[in-house]
């Protein structure tokens, strides 16, 4: 399920082809496959992605669609607090940050209806 759109995933949501559960774990386990090739992530937060991605699978399967983006896993770049995740700014060098709250704003609010994958 590599390289797929998002029109692609919510397709196959749709015709329950896969679940957001099911694609969220994909993602994390590609993370965590090419992040010590690449670096790219700085925090994977693979239990958090998981929780939400089971919620929402709950609710798509109830009828609740919350747009373009559910069920979607994302990371955000780490220079933006986000809550309850460590943010370092990039930099080893400065204090590490454990948000209370968002410091950026979530595709559709500020409780999104994707799946927050890591930081970047």
């Amino acid at each position: 399920m590599k390289r797929q759109s998002i029109r692609r995933l919510l397709e196959g949501y749709k015709k329950k082809q896969f679940s957001p559960v099911e694609i969220t774990r994909e993602y994390v386990r590609e993370i965590k496959n090419c992040n010590p090739v690449y670096n790219a992530y700085i925090t994977v937060t693979k239990e958090h992605a998981l929780r939400k991605a089971k919620r929402l699978e709950k609710k798509w399967n109830r009828g609740k669609n919350a747009g373009m983006l559910f069920g979607i896993p994302l990371s955000y770049k780490d220079n933006l607090a986000t809550k309850d995740v460590r943010t370092t700014n990039g930099s080893g060098d400065l204090p590490q940050l454990h948000s209370r709250s968002n410091r950026c704003r979530y595709p559709q609010g500020e409780q999104g209806e994707c799946d927050h994958a890591g930081q970047n």
